[in-house]
């Protein structure tokens, strides 16, 4: 069994599965430019649903502020 939860019109979706132990994943679409992986699953690494619903609405946010400047999702790029 999938608990899960859909947040900003169905832009996110914040799950858990019971089979495993408990703690809540976020997924979303990948809006970089090279579109692999398709979307962007993360787990929150907690059980309670308030954090997780707010840990994954500012990973989405940030997700979509680095695809916004042009940086990478993986590290911090500065140039001189």
């Amino acid at each position: 069994m999938i608990d899960e939860k859909s947040l900003l019109n169905g832009e996110v979706l914040v799950y858990r599965r019971s089979s495993r132990d408990g703690t809540f994943q976020v997924r979303f679409n990948n809006v970089q430019g090279n579109k692999k992986p398709r979307y962007v699953r993360k787990s929150l690494k907690t059980k309670d649903e308030g954090i997780a619903i707010s840990l994954a609405i500012q990973l989405y946010r940030e997700h979509h502020s680095r695809a916004y400047l042009g940086l990478s999702s993986d590290f911090v790029s500065i140039e001189r």
